[in-house]
């Protein structure tokens, strides 16, 4: 494993936070795969899920999906500068086969990384909060809804990489508690500009 790549990573993408233990036995297993490695390599790439690098961020965290009229229309960035108002309250680590981003929430009382429950954003536009007590159940419960007789050979498969899984199902998988939700962020944020613009509040 590189130890610059894995620098980067820390700095870049988790900003000098403490990495949390099965975070960084997902990265490891990425980074350790053979670049021609197929998906049955390891647990994570049979999920479709990568962890997010510095070198490639992706398009709906940049928003390098939205043309050139839609950059232009006022509301249109209205609505993008609320939704990066709350990826700053959050540390986005993961992205999922689908384009769903997945990451840790700190919302507006700035939960530490080890105790933060994970947020999806999705390629709708959507925030919402995961099923799970860290990163991996959260990845779990976001991938194999539709393959849940498959939860026991992924839960062995895991633990090969020392990240254990108590539960033994998904729904089985704990609700973490948090005390602000992403979705309300977003509309208060949303709301807050479209004020500060002089337009009516939605």
């Amino acid at each position: 494993m590189s130890d610059q790549r894995t620098a980067n990573f820390l700095q870049v993408i988790l900003k000098n936070q403490p990495a949390p233990d099965d975070l960084l036995k997902l990265w490891k297993m990425q980074v350790s795969r053979a670049a021609d490695a197929d998906f049955s390599v390891d647990p994570l790439a049979a999920l479709g899920v990568k962890i997010i690098e510095p070198e490639r961020i992706p398009c709906l965290l940049d928003h390098s999906y939205l043309n050139e009229s839609e950059r232009a229309d006022p509301n249109m960035m209205m609505n993008i500068e609320a939704i990066n108002d709350v990826f700053h309250l959050a540390t986005l680590v993961v992205e999922l086969e689908d384009d769903h981003i997945l990451g840790y929430w700190h919302g507006s009382e700035n939960t530490p990384i080890a105790e933060a429950p994970i947020m999806k954003f999705d390629n709708e536009g959507q925030f919402s909060v995961c099923q799970g007590n860290n990163l991996t159940e959260a990845i779990i419960a976001e991938t194999m809804s539709y393959q849940e007789d498959k939860f026991p050979e992924f839960k062995t498969w895991f633990a090969k990489y020392q990240i254990d899984i108590a539960a033994d199902s998904i729904t089985d998988l704990p609700d973490r508690k948090f005390t602000t939700h992403p979705g309300v962020m977003y509309e208060n944020f949303y709301r807050a500009r479209r004020v500060a613009a002089g337009l009516e509040p939605v």
